[in-house]
């Protein structure tokens, strides 16, 4: 908008990313540029709004008490880190940046907290303000504001409620009517913007008209697509002990009104119909689904309430099965209402919220061989479980939090295990799946009736993915009714307290999507146990003394490549994959119960990672983790390893005897900063060929002669 040499601009950055600006040029008006960031304007129209990522998914009302207040002139000077520093913390003004980018001063700046963007916040009290956009919605409020320039008026109470206005404009992903949904690899295409983009899927017809279906929710005490045994032992549990969530009870009625919301709401624009794809199928290998928050609730209402696609879908097959097997044990049921009762919380009314991108990666093809030579093992970071978390400091892997990790789901042929996604189990990928509650609702994308599964395939990835019930670990629970289980939902407060909120712009399509700073990662090993059936008995597998177990390096790493690397996945979700996936955090993968060798495991996931660029491993070791407790012991060594075995009173004749005199540390200390190469060398020199094969540990046999 134009007001006397005044310029109130919307820009692109970021390949699509929104951000806006108020500027004021000295000519005429301009369009800043990314790099320009309208940070370094000549006069400042008296007041610079930006966002935060999680306000861009998540508008929300605005409280009362969050006033703004003019940025002194000059608004910014983006030349001098020192005048950016002094201004932000001696003025008192609202100097915050969206999510897209900053000036490189300033993104240096921030790089401390793993944030992507400038958090720099007024000492009084965190302002998060929504962004200004220039569009048919806000345009009143444009008016506004040119006005209040043209006339140099000070009324700021009016320029607060133009502000309001426009704050409540909910900003979703763009594309696609905010949804993506990409065959395999090779469905990218150009659109006439030179954007790489997905082919529209194929749209599916719903039974019953989801806006029709909203009229029959009622208190969420009867659902029509639950078995009513099932569904009694949640909701009485539940009425009688609401979950709190951010200090509010959440009770069902509540769940209730935010599904009938949903169901109203077309969050797809699409109708009566709903777009699909089976995520099994043989054209989705390499393929991709990127879907809301708002999108994905929609979809779980919808089953829960007994609608129906043609193609049967996996989540409504899941309900039915488990409801049936265990209907005293509804673990699927309660965490699918967990995950309502907190996006209930979290988005206002037509807010899509956060993105999710589902991915499978094309097949393995050994690529990975080329990049030893030029590929460095960068120093791990290696975590100790205690009593009192870790001594790394980071939170455990499984319970997710730490900004830009990835979980290592250890999988077997399909997502959720010998579970089948029902319940609690003695294994951690079973388990894992119940406190995340997304990837149990994305079994929907499985086409239950063509595959005769319900459940997800393996390797898959889930760019977003949040933890929504606690309290889970590595450590598994040495009592109670799931001994040596993996988690514990808690009967009173289940709901994840310190959900994240963390959130990261990326490029999707021809726009920029707002995802969670995590992901969930599905990915096999190779089955040492079942390679050495009739060879080795359980004695010595858990205490790494089967030559089988060391028979499948280049497997293994390759399917970690396959798994890990964002070449392996659809071009248009390829960087996502990376401003998402920064870490990979892993306990032992390799030698859970497929029962692998935990020392060559180590050895296998750290050469791998090293063969992806700006990738760290963060590797957690337990002395009772929930799979094959007791025998990561052994990545410890020496001294520390009879500690640990100590500490874990394992019962599976894992034995201190075989500790071995180094530890995984040991190994880094000898290895790091060298290429990936020399340490696969060496392990096929000195490990794989070896003719006399176990009882030595292999960190000693690497040792030896070296």
């Amino acid at each position: 908008q134009d007001a006397g040499g005044g310029a109130m601009r919307e820009s692109a950055c970021g390949g699509g990313a929104m951000r806006c600006c108020l500027c004021q040029s000295s000519s005429t008006a301009t369009r800043k540029t990314l790099d320009e960031s309208c940070l370094e304007p000549r006069r400042s129209l008296g007041m610079i709004r930006t966002i935060e990522a999680s306000d861009l998914a998540d508008p929300g009302p605005l409280p009362e008490e969050r006033v703004y207040e003019p940025v002194p002139y000059p608004a910014w000077d983006s030349s001098s880190k020192n005048v950016w520093h002094e201004k932000a913390s001696g003025s008192g003004a609202i100097y915050q940046h969206l999510a897209c980018g900053c000036p490189s001063e300033l993104e240096d700046e921030s790089n401390h907290d793993g944030h992507r963007a400038c958090h720099v916040v007024r000492q009084s009290h965190v302002v998060r303000p929504a962004c200004v956009r220039a569009t048919l919605i806000s345009f009143s409020a444009i008016l506004v504001l040119a006005a209040l320039w043209h006339t140099r008026g000070a009324h700021i109470d009016v320029l607060n409620k133009a502000f309001r206005a426009v704050h409540r404009t909910p900003a979703p992903m763009r594309s696609h009517r905010g949804w993506l949904f990409c065959r395999s690899s090779s469905s990218s295409s150009s659109n006439s913007s030179g954007h790489r983009s997905c082919g529209a899927p194929p749209l599916v017809q719903w039974r019953d008209s989801p806006a029709a279906l909203a009229s029959r929710v009622a208190d969420f005490t009867s659902l029509p697509g639950v078995p009513p045994g099932a569904l009694e032992h949640v909701t009485k549990h539940w009425q009688a002990f609401p979950p709190k969530f951010r200090g509010a009870r959440i009770r069902l009625a509540q769940v209730a009104a935010f599904a009938r919301e949903l169901l109203e709401s077309d969050p797809f624009s699409t109708g009566d119909k709903v777009p699909y794809l089976d995520l099994r199928s043989s054209d989705s290998r390499g393929g991709a689904i990127a879907v809301t928050q708002r999108q994905l609730a929609f979809l779980v209402v919808n089953i829960l309430m007994g609608n129906e696609i043609p193609a049967g879908d996996g989540l409504s097959a899941a309900l039915q099965h488990c409801s049936a097997s265990q209907p005293g044990r509804s673990g699927l049921l309660l965490s699918l209402l967990s995950f309502l009762a907190v996006l209930s919380q979290e988005l206002a009314p037509g807010s899509h919220g956060t993105t999710l991108i589902a991915a499978t990666p094309r097949e393995r093809d050994g690529s990975w061989k080329d990049l030893l030579a030029n590929s460095n093992l960068e120093t791990p970071v290696v975590c100790v479980h205690t009593n009192d978390g870790t001594d790394c400091g980071l939170k455990d892997f499984m319970a997710g939090g730490t900004p830009f990790q990835a979980l290592t789901d250890i999988a077997g042929g399909s997502v959720g295990g010998k579970a089948q996604l029902c319940t609690l189990a003695d294994g951690q990928d079973e388990s894992l799946v119940q406190f995340y509650s997304e990837v149990l609702a994305f079994s929907f994308f499985v086409d239950s009736t063509s595959s005769g599964t319900w459940m997800l395939p393996v390797p898959w990835t889930l760019l977003g993915a949040r933890r929504y019930l606690g309290d889970i670990s590595g450590q598994s629970i040495r009592s109670g009714p799931v001994l040596d289980g993996c988690g514990k939902v808690h009967a009173h407060d289940w709901l994840n307290e310190e959900i994240s909120s963390k959130t990261v712009g990326v490029p999707l399509g021809a726009s920029t999507a707002i995802l969670a700073t995590s992901a969930f990662v599905a990915l096999a090993s190779n089955c040492s146990k079942c390679l050495a059936h009739g060879h080795c008995d359980m004695p010595a597998l858990v205490n790494n003394r089967c030559e089988m177990q060391r028979q499948h390096l280049d497997s293994d790493v390759d399917l970690w490549y396959q798994a890990y690397a964002p070449n392996m996945y659809h071009a248009v979700v390829q960087e996502a994959f990376r401003s998402t996936v920064q870490r990979i955090g892993t306990g032992p993968w390799g030698a859970g119960a497929w029962y692998g060798d935990s020392q060559l495991s180590f050895l296998t996931v750290w050469l791998a990672t090293s063969l992806l660029a700006g990738t760290t491993l963060d590797y957690y070791i337990y002395d009772h983790f929930c799979e094959n407790p007791g025998n990561q012991c052994f990545v410890l060594g020496a001294e520390d390893c009879a500690s640990c075995l100590k500490r874990s009173r394992s019962n599976t004749g894992v034995e201190a005897f075989w500790c071995g005199t180094l530890g995984a540390r040991d190994m880094v200390s000898r290895f790091q900063g060298k290429s990936a190469e020399v340490l696969y060398k060496a392990l096929s020199a000195k490990v794989l060929s070896s003719d006399k094969g176990p009882p030595k540990q292999v960190f000693d046999l690497l040792a030896a002669d070296t």
